[in-house]
Formats: C-alpha cells, sequence, structure tokens
C-alpha cells in the first residue's frame, strides 16, 4: 500500500504542508512549515511498498541517526523522524535550489562539472569517512542551490530501502518509464559489481560519481540500452562512448578511471577526486 498523499493546509504532527516538491521511487517530498521553530522544511514520506516486510519507525530511526550523524555544507541535514497517521516521515532542511538532472538539460558543460565536482567529491568522502555509504548518487539527488553551491539529498536514506539489487533497480527503472518521469533510472549509476551481487562499498559511489560526472559534462549519461537488461550489460561490458575532443585529456582520465569496471582500478577514496577536481578547476587550461 502506497502512502496517503498530504495537501497543502493538512499538518504532519506539527508541521504544516505548504506544497509537494517531488515524488520518486522512494517517496514523495513536500515542503511544510515548522509551527513550533517557525521555518520552511522538506518532509519525505517514505513509500510502505519501498520499507520492505517488517520495517518499522525504528528500522527509519536507525538509519536517520546515523544519516544525522553527518555535518557538512554540502550534505541536506535531517532534523527529525515522525510517525503520523499511520506514516513515517522524515524532515529535512529546506533547500532552495534546482536538481542537478534539470541543469543538465539545460546547459551541461565543464562549467557546471566543476562547479559541483570537488564539493560532490568532498560530500561524500565525508560520509565514507563516517562508514555510511551512499547506495544511489544520482543528479535528481542533487541541488544546486541559488548560490552556486551543491547540497546532496537523501543521504542513508538509499539503506532504508535496502541495498541496491538489480531486480529492484530493474522495477524502478520500469515504473519511471512508464509514467515518464526522470525520477527513477538508478539503475544507469549502479556500479558493475553491485550487479555482480556483491554489496555496494565506497567505490561504488566512486563509479557513480564518474557517471554523474560524464553526465555533467555531456549531458548524456555513459551507459544506455533500450531495456533494462541491455543497460546492465553495457554497464558490466561496455567501455563508454569517448568524451568529446574538446576535453583536456587529464579531466578524461579522471573520469575513465572512476568508470573502471575494477572497483580496484578506480579512486579508492573521494578524497582523491576532490583533489583531482579541485586541481583541474585551479587548472589555466580551465580559464575562462
Amino acid at each position: 500500500m502506497a502512502t496517503t498523499p498530504l495537501t497543502p493546509g493538512q499538518f504532519f504532527g506539527r508541521y504544516r504542508i505548504d506544497a509537494p516538491l517531488g515524488a520518486g521511487g522512494m517517496g514523495t517530498v513536500y515542503r511544510a512549515w515548522d509551527s513550533l521553530l517557525e521555518c520552511k522544511v522538506a518532509i519525505k514520506l517514505t513509500h510502505e511498498t519501498e520499507q520492505g516486510s517488517g520495517s518499522s519507525l525504528t528500522t527509519i530511526l536507525q538509519e536517520a541517526r546515523m544519516a544525522s550523524a553527518l555535518s557538512h555544507p554540502n550534505i541536506c541535514a535531517i532534523k527529525d523522524v515522525i510517525e503520523a497517521d499511520g506514516q513515517a516521515g522524515i524532515v529535512m532542511e529546506y533547500v532552495e535550489g534546482q536538481p542537478l538532472n534539470k541543469l543538465i538539460t539545460e546547459k551541461p558543460g565543464l562549467a557546471l562539472l566543476l562547479k559541483c565536482g570537488a564539493e560532490l567529491a568532498d560530500a561524500v568522502a565525508h560520509a565514507h569517512d563516517h562508514g555510511i555509504i551512499h547506495g544511489d548518487l544520482k543528479s535528481a539527488n542533487i541541488l544546486v542551490t541559488q548560490n552556486g553551491h551543491i547540497k546532496l539529498l537523501d543521504f542513508g536514506l538509499s539503506r532504508f530501502v535496502g541495498d541496491i539489487h538489480l531486480d529492484e533497480a530493474i522495477t524502478r527503472l520500469r515504473s519511471s518509464s512508464a509514467s515518464g518521469s526522470s525520477a527513477g533510472g538508478t539503475l544507469q549509476y549502479i556500479a558493475p559489481e553491485v550487479l555482480r551481487g556483491r554489496p555496494p562499498d565506497h567505490r561504488s559511489d566512486i563509479w557513480s560519481l564518474g557517471v554523474l560526472a560524464y553526465e555533467t559534462l555531456t549531458g548524456t549519461l555513459p551507459f544506455t540500452g533500450v531495456t533494462p537488461w541491455e543497460l546492465a550489460s553495457a554497464i558490466l561490458r561496455d567501455a563508454p562512448p569517448p568524451l568529446p575532443q574538446r576535453v583536456p585529456s587529464h579531466l578524461q582520465a579522471v573520469i575513465l578511471r572512476c568508470l573502471a569496471k575494477d572497483s580496484q582500478q578506480r579512486y579508492q577514496h573521494c578524497n582523491e577526486l576532490r583533489v583531482a577536481f579541485r586541481l583541474l578547476s585551479s587548472s589555466k587550461l580551465f580559464a575562462s
């Protein structure tokens, strides 16, 4: 059974619902007003079907505690966990901004990648240092704020819905394709070892960052397929299409290292990737 939609003006605990912000495979997000602290917040209601059998508020609370241990300017902060009217929700800071996938559609390229790359790698490195694997990094999970910084969303929440498996990813991809939504599509970012049945680790996140870098730079994803099975096969076996010749060779090397099929050949820590992006940002080759 799916969650019951909330309507503007309705209260969810102490939070007044103002407007829906978006919906995806894992839940629906609303802008709300915290009547106690008198500030805007975002509330994510997780779909009951995504929680899995035997899931409870205790499970949600455990994951939220893990994510709330993160304190980083580029990670969306978790403020509260609430249960009301038989539904569980996670309360997060409200961030004004645009999803990275929308900006990629409008104007992909080097400037956007250099703006986001180092901050994103730094945020993921911070989580890894605290023992947290995101597991669902994708452009729809990243906001670019009005002052040009990034906020990474849903940190830790993907673990609440379970480690990513191929059958779940295919289900989400089918649903998003059928509805015309771009909120799904997790499969495009999944590392080869995860498709082979291994649990995701920090290097799986680094693969996803490579997919994000390629997508941000070119406006297209490095691996595609008409069906989910073709897409999975491309991720497992194919090299990504060559990057445009105008992309400097050392930037190409950074992205291709992230996309190595063998996780041992990728960057082994996001701090290495952060340093690489910062060096690229400061390079005279990229001066405007």
